[in-house]
Formats: C-alpha cells, sequence, structure tokens
C-alpha cells in the first residue's frame, strides 16, 4: 500500500493536515503532499507540479516519467504551437554578481524547439532542434548565426592560442558604423616576420589537372557580373596599390590603365619582354616596291621637323607616351633603312674602287710613255 502524507488549507487560518491512502480524494486541487509509492520512489506534488525521484534513479522536476537522469518539465508533443510559447526551466544565481540570473528556457514556435540560455533579460545562446547555433540571434538560420548588439566596434569572431596571446584571428565589423556591415577578416601575427594570415587551398595529387583554378576570388553584381566597378583592390592602410577593374585589366600604382590590360604608374625591370603579334612588321623597307627616302629627303625632314619622319616627337611622346610595339617596328623601320643606305654607299665603294684602281693602271701606262718619250728626247 502506498503512504500519502499531504496538508490542506481550508481557509487562510485553519490548515490541517492528513495521513491515508494514496488513492485518497482530497478535499480540492490546493494541496501539497509528499507520496512513498513503490511505483515512483518518491513524489512530492503540489498544485503547481511535481518533484519525483523514481524507482530507477531517475530524477523528474515538472515531470512524473523523467526519461534522462534529470529531466526539467514535461512535453505534451503536440506538434508546434500556433503561437510562441517559452518557460524556464532552470535558474542559475552566480557567485557575486548582482545583475540577475542565468536561465535555461525552452521556448517552441512553428516548427522549431529551442532551447535559449541567457542572463537577465537577454537571450545569450540559443540551439535549436536541428543543429542550428545562435549567438545573440533567437532565430539561427546556419549552423552557427551570430547576432551582435550596435556598436562602434563590433566583433564576431576572435581565435587564439594560449602560447600566443598577441597572435589571433577576428572577424569583425569593417564600417564601425550603426546601420552598416562590411565583414572584415583580421589575422593579427607580432611573434615573428611571417605573414599574419593565409588563405590556402588544396587539392589531391589526382586533380591537379585540367584548366579550374584551385582558389577563386568572386566579386560580382547579385545574379550577373561586374560591369562598372573595380573587382578587387589591394591596400596598405587606406593606400591603393593595386586595382583590378570590372573588365580584367589591372592597374599597378594607378587606377587608370587608359584602357589597356597592364597599367603601371612607375618604372618596370624585367629579364625579357616578348610582343606576341605584330601585324604591320617592319619588313616591307626591302620590299622592290618601297620607296626609299634619299639622304637629301632625310635631311630636309631633320632640318624642317627636328626628327625623324614616322618617328614621333619629344613633344608627343611626353603628352601620350608611345606604344613599345609600334616604337620598335619603327625603329627597325630606320635601321633596316640604314641598311639600304648602307648597302648602296659600299655598293658605290666598290665602283670607286674599281675605277681608282683603272686609273691607277691608266696613270702607271701614262708614266711608262712617259719615261719612252723622254728617253728617246734625250738620245
Amino acid at each position: 500500500m502506498n503512504i500519502l502524507l499531504y496538508n490542506q488549507q481550508k481557509n487562510n487560518n485553519s490548515p490541517w493536515y492528513g495521513l491515508g491512502r494514496s488513492n485518497v480524494t482530497m478535499p480540492n486541487a490546493n494541496y501539497a503532499a509528499v507520496q512513498l509509492a513503490g511505483y515512483y520512489g518518491l513524489l512530492f506534488k503540489t498544485a503547481a507540479g511535481e518533484f519525483v525521484l523514481h524507482q530507477n534513479g531517475n530524477v523528474g522536476v515538472g515531470t512524473t516519467a523523467p526519461n534522462a537522469t534529470l529531466q526539467i518539465g514535461d512535453s505534451k508533443h503536440t506538434g508546434g504551437p500556433e503561437k510562441e510559447i517559452e518557460q524556464k526551466r532552470l535558474s542559475i544565481a552566480p557567485v557575486t554578481h548582482s545583475g540577475s540570473d542565468w536561465f535555461f528556457t525552452t521556448r517552441d514556435n512553428r516548427p522549431y524547439a529551442n532551447l535559449d540560455i541567457g542572463y537577465g533579460s537577454n537571450k545569450t545562446l540559443t540551439l535549436r532542434h536541428d543543429g542550428n547555433i545562435g549567438i545573440g540571434n533567437r532565430s539561427p538560420e546556419a549552423k552557427l548565426d551570430i547576432l551582435t548588439r550596435p556598436s562602434s566596434y563590433e566583433s564576431f569572431i576572435k581565435l587564439q592560442t594560449k602560447d600566443a596571446p598577441d597572435d589571433f584571428f577576428m572577424i569583425n565589423n569593417a564600417t564601425g558604423t550603426n546601420g552598416q556591415f562590411i565583414p572584415n577578416l583580421i589575422g593579427r601575427h607580432t611573434s615573428d616576420n611571417r605573414a599574419a594570415l593565409y588563405l590556402s587551398g588544396w587539392i589531391k595529387e589526382g586533380n591537379d589537372q585540367g584548366d579550374k583554378p584551385i582558389m577563386t576570388f568572386d566579386s560580382r553584381i547579385e545574379g550577373k557580373p561586374a560591369l562598372n566597378r573595380p573587382l578587387f583592390g589591394w591596400d596598405s592602410h587606406g593606400q591603393r596599390r593595386m586595382t583590378l577593374l570590372a573588365n580584367g585589366n589591372l592597374g599597378i600604382g594607378t587606377a587608370n590603365t587608359k584602357g589597356f590590360k597592364l597599367g603601371v604608374k612607375g618604372k618596370i625591370v624585367a629579364e625579357e619582354v616578348k610582343v606576341a603579334t605584330f601585324s604591320n612588321w617592319s619588313d616591307f623597307v626591302f620590299y622592290e616596291n618601297y620607296n626609299l627616302p634619299t639622304l637629301t629627303e632625310v635631311e630636309n625632314h631633320i632640318k624642317e621637323k627636328g626628327h625623324l619622319k614616322d618617328i614621333p616627337s619629344a613633344e608627343e611622346v611626353a603628352k601620350d607616351g608611345f606604344y613599345l610595339g609600334a616604337m620598335d617596328a619603327k625603329l627597325l623601320q630606320k635601321i633596316e633603312e640604314l641598311t639600304l643606305y648602307t648597302i648602296g654607299q659600299q655598293k658605290e665603294i666598290e665602283q670607286l674602287k674599281k675605277e681608282n684602281i683603272e686609273i691607277k693602271q691608266l696613270n702607271q701606262k701614262l708614266l711608262e710613255v712617259y719615261k719612252r718619250l723622254e728617253k728617246l728626247e734625250n738620245q
């Protein structure tokens, strides 16, 4: 037989107590009882709920059928509610802090079951039954959904190791302005002079083939490529060093490439530069129909213009620069013209040499004739 200890508050001034069987009918619902029962083990029961120490060793608070070593509260398991409902299940007081208590609250809304952990009136951490976790966000829409309070410096994640307290990785808001958010990845490394942040893409050896890049950086308009704004910028403390434009042109030291694939503000040094194709190369100088200017014409042009024909002047170069491929072709044209002039002059020299030999031979013959005449006269 089960034994039931109970007390009855008949009115505000006349409480009464009783001892009887567990199936006794209580006078009304306003009672508190302690039941020693074979099924429950030990049951404390009030009008507001139950506390049970089950015979299997499980403890239930707010339930008479605990399914774990400790179960707080009971669920009717009727599905998602029409309106959100929540029940504070556990409160833990801090050691000395006087602000408030820590709390654990179960909260149901269609179609999710949530566990909120918080302090005071703030829900700090939310665990949703599908595995999503919210930090500062009571409705997490990702496996980790972080929502910070508006402030002048909003930091979301900070990772560091205990043995390098000055080195860390952080994600924060780059704007520093309420109502705006630009994610900022920070790698801080001060323990030596190695890189502060690595971004690495790893593949297996068997996948090291094809034309797909191992890493891709993508700047776009929603649903289509960007057409006007620069895609990427490389800065040092706000000073732009390099810019990749939407048309694929790259500017080093400048964002204005003037329509060229590579624009550089400054000097360039290279071991070798190759112009892959140039349609108007200067071999036409050697064609039979090429009109080679005379040296007199060249001289007159220099006197009149101050530079060679088809070569830009110093003023033009200072204003507009010049195309390396076109300039090389023009310089080659002048070299080939000089070659033709040299060949022509060499032919003239050879002709003059030949004529000079003939003159020498003629002079020798004349000298011999003269000597004979002179000898005859002296006889």
